[in-house]
């Protein structure tokens, strides 16, 4: 590359009829962290008469409605096949219409749906979650146990079990509430990077990088706040940086973007590991190593690093070779030569300092 090929940078430095039988309710403290809760209903929270209850022990709430005239449909019952205590969905007249089991947080927040268990088989059910992560999936007659999504835990809004003639014992709904934010970090977007992996970011040319890293707000009900991200341990790096404005919020079950910068240094392999500061409760910091593999790029006179642009960079890269503290390719030496006496001293690094603050128009 040509002095003239050469970019001189100068930095400064979200109408069925309601048969609403019970409302069960959580606790109402709240959590400092998510937590796993289970409704296992091994209590009768109602009056003297019955329902409505009031209480059990989550955050959930248990809506029944029915299409039409369905009759007597749910109740506490004092236990299934195995269990002490359950919610007994049955209704009196079959009359093909669509029964509902509506299960919402008691704070119209968003929950993690583990599974649900299901002690008495009756007709067939579908089981459906509405939300972040959708889902659905049907329970034949001749199924019971613990039901749960193919895909896993499902981050939703609302589940509803549904069916044309419940006749169903329903216990041990097992939920994960108070969602606080959960910090996961895509490179590139859609691929997640665990707390304390590696991100190989390949074959990267000597000079500086820019990376764009996905930061994904997975569990939280409340906004997730990027602090910081710094880096150390530098192997053949350098010059880290982030170019996004922080703190960075990110909505619950949101992405945003983080912009880093920083310097691969020479020929062959690098790495540094990367901190990113968040509020995420458990992955503070969240630990990544960035590697590659750094490969020469083309030499104009000045430009040390070949990364096309001559800039303070370069002056350091000249600075330490001609002191002895890096000993530079071949063609590194050559483009640090800048007076071309065939030797890299402190008076190239000199006439490069001098480029880049405009004292100087050209190099020799």
């Amino acid at each position: 590359m040509s002095q003239q090929q050469t970019t001189r940078v100068v930095r400064s430095v979200p109408s069925a009829i309601i048969l609403t039988v019970v409302a069960l309710v959580f606790l109402g403290s709240s959590c400092a962290f998510a937590a796993n809760y289970v409704d296992d209903f091994n209590s009768d929270p109602a009056p003297p008469n019955g329902w409505p209850a009031t209480s059990f022990s989550t955050g959930l709430t248990y809506t029944f409605t029915t299409d039409g005239e369905g009759g007597d449909f749910a109740w506490y019952a004092a236990g299934g096949y195995d269990h002490s205590g359950v919610v007994e969905a049955m209704s009196s007249v079959y009359a093909e219409l669509t029964e509902r089991i509506t299960i919402v947080s008691n704070d119209a927040e968003e929950f993690i749906l583990n599974s649900i268990y299901r002690d008495v088989v009756g007709d067939g059910i579908t089981v459906s979650g509405t939300g972040l992560e959708p889902f659905t999936f049907t329970v034949d007659t001749d199924d019971w146990g613990t039901l749960s999504p193919s895909e896993g835990s499902r981050r939703v809004t609302k589940v509803e079990l549904t069916s044309t003639d419940f006749y169903d014992y329903i216990d041990n709904v097992n939920v994960k509430t108070d969602l606080d934010p959960e910090i996961d970090v895509q490179h590139p977007a859609g691929t997640s990077i665990a707390d304390g992996g590696t991100d190989n970011v390949g074959n990267r040319t000597v000079g500086t990088v820019n990376l764009t890293y996905t930061i994904y707000n997975s569990e939280g009900n409340t906004l997730l706040a990027v602090l910081d991200a710094t880096a150390s341990n530098y192997v053949n790096s350098s010059g880290f940086s982030v170019g996004t404005a922080l703190p960075l919020y990110v909505a619950a079950g949101g992405t945003a973007t983080l912009d880093v910068t920083f310097n691969v240094t020479a020929a062959g392999a690098f790495s540094f590991d990367m901190d990113i500061d968040s509020t995420d409760a458990d992955e503070d910091p969240y630990d990544i190593t960035v590697s590659g593999n750094g490969t020469p790029g083309v030499y104009g006179k000045g430009d040390v690093n070949g990364d096309g642009v001559i800039d303070l960079l370069d002056v350091r890269l000249c600075a330490q070779i001609a002191q002895g503290i890096l000993t530079g390719t071949p063609a590194q030496r050559a483009a640090a030569d800048v007076d071309d006496d065939g030797d890299v001293d402190e008076t190239d690094a000199q006439i490069l300092a001098e480029f880049i603050i405009g004292i100087r128009t050209t190099l020799p």
